[in-house]
């Protein structure tokens, strides 16, 4: 009887052991799980707060990148108000300024006809390029005495971070002359992308005129007035305008003794007498006002060219213009 009490006791210690172990198991395994749950709710905070701070940084970084793009834009309605519309007064006094562009004379060449019949005015540049960037104020300037552009989109060059407009989807207006552009190049860095190519016929005028004897190198910006004179290169240096705001450059330009207006108008001037000579100097308030008929007489000479008939029509036959290549 003895044996029975003791080996019940026994059975019933060994199940209250079994059921407390059991009991710490299931614990241990809830605590594990809570733990568990824990953690993982940590770690998916951990990685919302990073998502979130990235989205942060990358939306800091957006803001402040409009914000300095529309910041560079500043007083450019009122640049491109003012370029189009110099004063007679300053033309004159400006004269030729600081003109040092390599304006070349063609030879025994029909006047180059645009798409509305009117003589052309043809351009070549990149929107990357700081001469390019340069040129267009001296073009602005000229043109808009024979008509008007709309739109004009104001950017900084990639290189140099020179102020400027671009040509690219622009449209040009004019009873005496047609303008074509071609902004062959975005304004990407360091690496633009190409972004209007040029027509066979475009690409004809180029071969044929950016050598010898009418060049003596390649690159942009290149401008043919008519083919009557053709030009690689800026008409005065860019450096003028680096750093500058187009409010410094609105407000310089109307200062017929700034280094700013000397560079612009006095490209300008060179330009407007060049055009003028396609046009039998219409309109008339514009050639015949100081100083273009001076000027004029300045333009060079016709250059006598030293290709054959077979040389000049292989020429035409060169390959396409590579838009990469730089003054």
């Amino acid at each position: 009887m003895a044996k029975q009490k003791q080996s019940s006791s026994a059975s019933k210690r060994r199940e209250q052991m079994r059921q407390q172990r059991t009991s710490q198991s299931r614990s241990a395994q809830q605590l594990r799980g809570r733990n568990q749950q824990k953690s993982n709710r940590s770690s998916w905070w951990l990685v919302g707060g990073i998502i979130a701070m990235v989205v942060v940084i990358v939306g800091a970084f957006i803001f402040i990148a409009n914000y300095e793009a529309q910041q560079s834009k500043v007083g450019s309605d009122t640049a491109l108000k003012t370029i189009s519309s110099i004063k007679p007064d300053v033309f004159a006094r400006v004269d030729k300024g600081t003109f040092n562009g390599q304006m070349n004379a063609v030879k025994n060449t029909p006047v180059l006809k645009g798409p509305g019949g009117k003589p052309e005015v043809f351009y070549v540049g990149g929107e990357y390029c700081p001469y390019c960037a340069a040129q267009r104020w001296a073009i602005i300037s000229s043109l808009s005495r024979f008509g008007s552009f709309s739109p004009l989109t104001p950017i900084l060059s990639a290189e140099g971070q020179v102020p400027t407009f671009s040509f690219y989807k622009s449209t040009y207006h004019s009873d005496y002359i047609d303008f074509v552009s071609k902004e062959t190049a975005d304004n990407n860095s360091p690496n633009p992308g190409p972004l209007e190519s040029l027509t066979p016929a475009e690409q004809q005028i180029v071969n044929q005129y950016e050598r010898p004897p009418y060049a003596q190198q390649q690159g942009i910006p290149f401008m043919s007035i008519g083919n009557q004179y053709v030009s690689v290169g800026p008409y005065y240096s860019n450096n003028v305008l680096t750093g500058k705001s187009y409010e410094d450059i609105a407000r310089s330009v109307t200062d017929p003794n700034s280094d700013i207006s000397r560079g612009i108008v006095g490209a300008a001037n060179m330009l407007t007498a060049a055009v003028c000579k396609t046009t039998n100097n219409q309109p008339a308030n514009v050639c015949t006002a100081d100083p273009i008929p001076s000027l004029q007489t300045s333009l060079p000479k016709p250059t006598a060219s030293t290709a054959s008939p077979t040389q000049l029509a292989q020429a035409w036959q060169m390959p396409e213009w590579d838009v990469r290549r730089r003054n």
